[in-house]
This record gives C-alpha cells, sequence and structure tokens, in this order.
C-alpha cells in the first residue's frame, strides 16, 4: 500500500478522534443553563464537530478518493483559521497544534504556540474576548502533504 491509500485513512482517524476528544470534553462541561442561554455556540459546535465525523467516516468508507479529498480539506482548513475580532469568535480544533499568529492586546504581540494536544472549539460571540488571529500549521502541514501526494499521483 502506498502514501496514497494510507494518508486519507490517518487524516480520517485524525478527524474522528478530534470529534470524539470533543465530545468527551463538551459532555464532561456540559451545562444546560449555559445552552439554552446561548444556542448558537452550541449549535455551530454540533454542526462543525458533526462535518469532522462526517468527513472521518466517509474517508474510512468511500472509494471516491476525490469526494474524500474534498470533505478532509474542507474539514483541515476549518482548523487552520482562527480569529477573535470585535467580539466574534472562531477557533476549531482538537489534536496536534502548531499556532502562529498575533494578539491584538494594548500592543501587537507575536506568539508561537505548540502542543502535543490542544482543544479549543469556540464560536460565537464574547464581548470580552481580546482580538487575535491565528494560523493553526499542524492541519496546514498535512493539507500541503495531501496535496503532494494527489498531484504526485496524478502526474505518474
Amino acid at each position: 500500500m502506498t502514501l496514497k491509500k494510507y494518508l486519507p485513512i490517518a487524516i480520517s482517524l485524525y478527524l474522528i478522534t478530534g470529534f470524539l476528544f470533543t465530545w468527551y470534553n463538551f459532555l464532561s462541561h456540559f451545562n444546560l443553563g449555559h445552552l439554552l442561554a446561548a444556542p448558537f455556540p452550541a449549535t455551530l459546535f454540533i454542526i462543525i464537530s458533526g462535518y469532522f465525523l462526517y468527513a472521518g467516516i466517509v474517508g474510512l468508507f468511500s472509494n471516491n478518493s476525490h469526494t474524500i479529498f474534498k470533505l478532509q480539506s474542507v474539514a483541515l482548513m476549518m482548523q487552520v483559521l482562527q480569529f477573535s475580532f470585535f467580539g466574534f469568535v472562531y477557533a476549531n480544533h482538537a489534536g496536534p497544534y502548531i499556532g502562529v499568529g498575533l494578539y491584538f492586546q494594548p500592543t501587537t504581540m507575536f506568539d508561537i504556540d505548540v502542543s502535543i494536544y490542544k482543544y479549543l472549539f469556540s464560536n460565537g460571540y464574547s464581548a470580552n474576548a481580546a482580538p487575535y488571529f491565528f494560523l493553526n500549521l499542524f492541519p496546514l502541514l498535512i493539507w500541503g502533504l495531501y496535496q503532494l501526494v494527489i498531484k504526485k499521483n496524478e502526474d505518474n
């Protein structure tokens, strides 16, 4: 078997594992009052994490490599971007983390954050959220490797 066969399976397991850890964390801190007070972030959480699970399952069981590539590429790109501007927050990832970005508090500060496992699912509006912009390079690196493998196999 080649890397072309193993890589979609590895990405599927990465997405499914991220989904499982995310839901474990969500359920272990579940509070119905928070859910009822702010249903929008919870709805986004369910949709986004559900998409990660869907892309992972399709990656394991589908024979259509084009569909797998598209679904997994979108799921990986959803994990790359993280930001908070004017109180609107978007950050969705669970797994290895290589973050590079800027905090815009009283002064602009560049930061690099590396972690073997980092969980962050934060969507919606938070009036107290400090502005920041980060890129999670780990899924971007996986996506780049995926691009190279697909391109190499198309050339052959």
